[in-house]
């Protein structure tokens, strides 16, 4: 059947105080404007997001995982999404940050044109 509830040995929840209620959203359509925007969650009821803790798919250089909003009463809510992130792992707590928006703004060109 389908999953109403995340299940915490097989997703990684992020809700109330341990999220900030926001998505940041990259686009390189407009060359003056490719920065990280602070965007709201999809559904207007979202208290939070699950990752799922296993990957679905992979590629050359990305894993995909599902992904959810969920809401106050911990029922995913929304549609289903998915989250990609890069195999290379980068040493967040010793790199600038600035170094750290790079890397991720070259993986969301590469990916929106993929």
């Amino acid at each position: 059947g389908l999953d109403l509830f995340p299940n915490k040995q097989n997703w990684y929840t992020y809700e109330g105080k341990s999220w900030d209620g926001v998505r940041l959203v990259y686009s390189h359509k407009n060359p003056k404007d490719q920065k990280f925007k602070p965007m709201p969650p999809l559904h207007p009821n979202a208290f939070g997001v699950a990752l799922d803790k296993k990957f679905f798919g992979e590629g050359a250089e990305r894993l995909v995982r599902e992904f959810r909003e969920i809401g106050k009463n911990q029922k995913f809510i929304g549609p289903k999404l998915v989250a990609k992130e890069s195999r290379f792992q980068m040493d967040v707590s010793n790199t600038d940050r600035k170094e750290i928006e790079r890397f991720h703004k070259t993986f969301c060109d590469t990916q929106e044109r993929a």
